[in-house]
């Protein structure tokens, strides 16, 4: 995401800023996705209280024969996902974010 941001505001090829990050260095770059990370509150990942939710019923376009293809996500109490016996929630695609 930095990477993104720190891109798409200069122009290709005028060194012309269009709003976005200024110039960062790797470590800056760096530095600035650990504060980020920081900021995620763990009860988040742990979908406990207050981010705990219902059964869910998650629809996903259609199946081949035309039926509703759906996914239900199951129930997380205020205890979160480690009183299921879940692990966390992960990162996306399991990517590290510290690689552009």
């Amino acid at each position: 995401m930095v990477e993104f941001f720190a891109v798409r505001g200069r122009r290709q090829g005028t060194g012309s800023r269009l709003g976005g990050l200024p110039e960062l260095s790797k470590q800056q770059k760096n530095d600035l996705v650990a504060f980020m990370i920081g900021l995620t509150d763990e009860r988040v990942r742990n979908e406990s209280k207050p981010f705990d939710h219902p059964s869910l019923l998650i629809h996903n376009g259609a199946n081949p024969d035309g039926t509703d293809s759906s996914t239900i996500l199951p129930a997380v109490g205020a205890g979160g996902r480690s009183a299921l016996g879940l692990a966390p929630v992960q990162r996306f695609l399991g990517l590290d974010p510290f690689q552009p």
